[in-house]
């Protein structure tokens, strides 16, 4: 965040309040309900295989998404 907020940049402060947003949103809400919804819906060990992998290829495009993010947040004129 730091390095983000040093930037200065009217954009890039808009997208830091939605992360923290989404941040909190995580950590009291979603987080919850999807352990929830996979306690439910998990019942086999092929279950848990798939949804093994459905994670391993989520966080992977998740590192995908951010790091083209940063990407272009590195492209940013300085204010």
């Amino acid at each position: 965040k730091s390095h983000l907020s040093s930037l200065n940049h009217p954009q890039i402060n808009q997208f830091i309040q939605y992360l923290e947003r989404h941040i909190q949103l995580d950590g009291e809400q979603h987080s919850v309900l999807a352990y929830q919804m996979v306690e439910l819906l998990a019942e086999t060990e092929g279950d848990w295989l798939i949804i093994s992998e459905s994670a391993r290829r989520a966080l992977s495009a998740r590192i995908e998404f951010w790091d083209s993010i940063a990407i272009q947040i590195e492209k940013l004129p300085s204010s």
